[in-house]
């Protein structure tokens, strides 16, 4: 169910993109519409990105997303700030 490389693609293309939002399309070209809005919430819910997927009466949206810092120190993999230095 989790597609753990999908979601370092996510990521990572948020990294790249920041601070700037990474648009609804250029989201959709990293996989299949349903694996990515899965991989969206499961990112948000962990305070990784905000945005990412709005559901409505028709089902889940990809929509554009932010990376959040949390998400930057996830995507470095150095511990962020709080790292001993």
């Amino acid at each position: 169910f989790l597609d753990r490389n999908l979601q370092r693609l996510i990521l990572n293309t948020l990294a790249a993109n920041y601070p700037d939002r990474t648009t609804e399309s250029q989201l959709k070209e990293l996989g299949s519409q349903g694996d990515v809005t899965k991989s969206l919430l499961y990112l948000s819910e962990h305070g990784l990105i905000t945005g990412g997927a709005t559901r409505s009466n028709q089902g889940w949206h990809i929509t554009a997303a932010t990376i959040t810092a949390h998400g930057l120190d996830i995507a470095e993999d150095d511990g962020g700030l709080s790292a001993p230095g």
